[in-house]
C-alpha cells in the first residue's frame, strides 16, 4: 500500500488546522482590542450610576428582609474596564437560614422594575452564591455570598470591609 497520498494529505491537514488556529487567536485579540465602553452603545455613564444608585436601595432593601448583617458585608467600588463606571462588589456571610433562590426572586422583583436584570450562578465547590446586577448594558454590582466566614480567606481579604453598599 502506497502511504504517500496519506503524508500529502495529511499535511495539508496540518497546514489547515494552523491556519485556523492563527485565525482564531487573532479573533480573540481583536475582540479584546474592540470592546467598546457603554457610552458606545447609547448609555450615558451619568444615568448608570443613578440607576446603580437605585440598585444599591433596592439591594439595601432586599438585605433587610433576608436578615442579612450589614456587619458581615464587605464592599468596594472597581472601575468597568473602558469606562468611568464604578461596579461595587460585595462579599457576603450568609446568614444561616440564607436560600439563594430566594434571595434571586426577592431582588429579581426589586430591580428589574428599574431595568436591570439578575445573573446568577453557585459554586457548589467554593460555598459560594455569585449575582450580578447587570444595567445599561454593563455589570454594576456583584454579590458574592459566602456560605461560612472564612471559607476562603482570600476572597474576604481582598474585599474593604464598608457598611454603605
Amino acid at each position: 500500500m502506497n502511504a504517500a497520498w496519506y503524508e500529502e494529505l495529511g499535511g495539508w491537514r496540518i497546514a489547515v488546522a494552523g491556519l485556523l488556529f492563527v485565525l482564531a487567536g487573532g479573533l480573540f485579540v481583536a475582540s479584546l482590542q474592540l470592546g467598546h465602553p457603554p457610552e458606545a452603545y447609547g448609555y450615558n455613564t451619568r444615568d448608570i450610576q443613578l440607576a446603580r444608585r437605585k440598585i444599591d436601595a433596592a439591594i439595601d432593601s432586599v438585605f433587610i428582609r433576608q436578615h442579612v448583617d450589614p456587619h458581615k458585608v464587605k464592599t468596594r467600588d472597581a472601575c468597568v474596564i473602558g469606562s468611568s463606571v464604578l461596579r461595587r462588589e460585595s462579599v457576603i456571610e450568609a446568614p444561616a437560614d440564607f436560600v439563594s433562590l430566594v434571595f434571586n426572586f426577592a431582588l429579581q422583583k426589586e430591580i428589574v422594575p428599574l431595568g436591570a436584570r439578575l445573573i446568577a450562578s453557585e459554586h457548589t465547590k467554593d460555598e459560594t452564591v455569585v449575582m450580578h446586577v447587570r444595567t445599561g448594558g454593563v455589570i454594576v454590582r456583584t454579590l458574592v455570598f459566602i456560605e461560612h466566614a472564612g471559607t476562603d480567606p482570600s476572597v474576604g481579604s481582598r474585599m474593604k470591609s464598608s457598611n454603605d453598599h
